[in-house]
């Protein structure tokens, strides 16, 4: 029964939202670190630009998610936005951490 109502509220593919945050998170940190001993104007455009591709490709696989699963979509996009908040706010903290 109670995995039936967290199914049924978005829960069931909220594994993988998370995954998929997790993922690419790990991929910009990993790709930002690499780049951290450029210039600090570089630095500030390579990140810039990681942060815009990273939020256009949440949107498009938001938009994709909202598509396929429309019953569960008000869920979906709160646990997109709160993941998105979430883990922008961990990769800041990370970034500005590793270059203290």
């Amino acid at each position: 029964m109670l995995v039936n109502n967290f199914t049924s509220l978005g829960f069931g593919i909220f594994p993988f939202i998370v995954g998929l945050f997790y993922l690419v998170s790990l991929f910009v940190f990993y790709s930002i670190n690499k780049n951290s001993d450029i210039k600090p104007q570089r630095f500030i455009m390579t990140y810039t630009l990681f942060s815009g591709l990273k939020l256009i490709f949440y949107a498009l696989t938001m938009l994709i998610f909202l598509f396929l699963f429309r019953h569960q979509a008000i869920y979906i996009a709160a646990t997109f936005c709160i993941c998105y908040l979430s883990f922008t706010c961990l990769e800041l903290f990370n970034v500005i951490k590793s270059f203290k």
